[in-house]
């Protein structure tokens, strides 16, 4: 695990009780025998920042062209340009999420696995949901409103 450069981001993070997304949500209501090691908690969640340094500027551009869409209306050829700047940022965004849960699913057991992937829990499907195209969950998290 590497160390990280932007502590000041981290330090930031602010557990949002509404969206029950909190640095600790790894752990919620988990049977005993799959409850995660300390060290597991603090690696997933380094990688959940590093996540969400890498995604939040996507985000953030992915909504601005967006926008630019909708009030674009009469020149065709940007909205075709812009169509395609949405296409790659999404490309992007799929590739940091793939990236993101190899390098976190690496944290569990196999047992673990097992437990998390199966579709009971499904612990990717809701970081993931937490993560989608709408930036709002991100975004409290880190204080932005």
């Amino acid at each position: 695990m590497k160390q990280r450069k932007e502590t000041t981001f981290a330090q930031e993070y602010m557990y949002d009780s509404y969206n029950g997304f909190g640095m600790n949500w790894w752990n919620t209501n988990l049977p005993s025998q799959y409850k995660l090691e300390a060290n597991q908690i603090v690696e997933l969640n380094e990688y959940r920042i590093d996540y969400d340094i890498k995604i939040l500027p996507l985000l953030e551009e992915l909504i601005a062209l967006q926008i630019k869409i909708k009030t674009n209306n009469e020149e065709f050829a940007m909205i075709k340009y812009y169509y395609n700047k949405v296409r790659d940022i999404q490309n992007k965004m799929i590739d940091i999420r793939l990236d993101a849960k190899e390098e976190m699913s690496s944290v569990f057991t196999k047992s673990q696995q097992v437990y998390f992937n199966s579709s009971r829990v499904g612990w990717w499907d809701d970081f993931y949901n937490r993560c989608g195209w709408n930036n709002a969950d991100i975004k409290s998290d880190y204080l932005y409103r």
